[in-house]
């Protein structure tokens, strides 16, 4: 007698939110990317790519990673360049 058997087909989506008046997004040129991208906080950056903030720093060193500085000194990374990074994992 042969068995019953069940398939189950799962489908994992992932999204994150940011809820704080530090999260907020600026849109600017890129000039590694030459075009206008979305720049994001390190700590945005991090909680997206699943690196750590040392691996973060690492990627933005060897240049895998672009960042600019805000007007108030504050590091900023490219969305853009980040999502490339991803794909090379």
């Amino acid at each position: 007698m042969a068995g019953k058997r069940t398939v189950l087909t799962l489908e994992k989506s992932e999204r994150y939110y940011f809820y704080s008046e530090a999260a907020r997004t600026i849109t600017g040129r890129c000039e590694a990317c030459h075009e206008e991208v979305t720049w994001i906080t390190p700590d945005q950056a991090s909680a997206l790519s699943k690196l750590t903030m040392r691996e973060l720093f690492r990627s933005i060193e060897t240049g895998q990673v672009h960042f600019n500085e805000s007007s108030t000194g504050e590091l900023l990374v490219c969305l853009n360049s980040l999502g490339h990074r991803k794909e090379e994992k």
